[in-house]
């Protein structure tokens, strides 16, 4: 016995196609991932993929442990070429980025562009 495939497609649109992207951890869909750069000895940046977030929607949480960000993202799709019909995927996203022991919090600041938070966290060594 021969098992044929047949498309029997009842919304316009191929999941598969974009699951990857509806994945926090591929594709190119990835709101709120980070990465940690250290421009110079004294100062450390996270900088926030920020891209399919609302920005009226980000939430910033700083306290002695951790660095907690929310923010509704959103992704459009259009099922075919030919429609101009627009589909909108939204969902709540998060991530919480740990803070080691000892950083003054009152010295964090933050910068944004278009794409990216930019969290400045400046390193104080003790006076010897």
């Amino acid at each position: 016995m021969t098992t044929q495939e047949q498309d029997r497609t009842i919304l316009p649109l191929n999941l598969k196609s974009i699951i990857q992207l509806l994945n926090t951890s591929g594709g190119e869909y990835a709101p709120l991932q980070y990465t940690m750069v250290q421009p110079s000895p004294g100062e450390t940046e996270i900088h926030i993929d920020i891209q399919q977030c609302d920005p009226d929607s980000i939430q910033v949480d700083i306290n002695e442990t951790r660095i907690a960000v929310n923010a509704k993202a959103t992704f459009q799709f259009q099922p075919s070429t030919n429609s101009s019909d627009s589909i909108t995927l939204e969902r709540d996203t998060q991530t919480q980025i740990p803070l080691a022991p000892g950083i003054a919090l009152q010295d964090i600041h933050s910068t944004i562009t278009s794409d990216t938070i930019i969290i400045h966290i400046p390193l104080h060594h003790p006076v010897s």
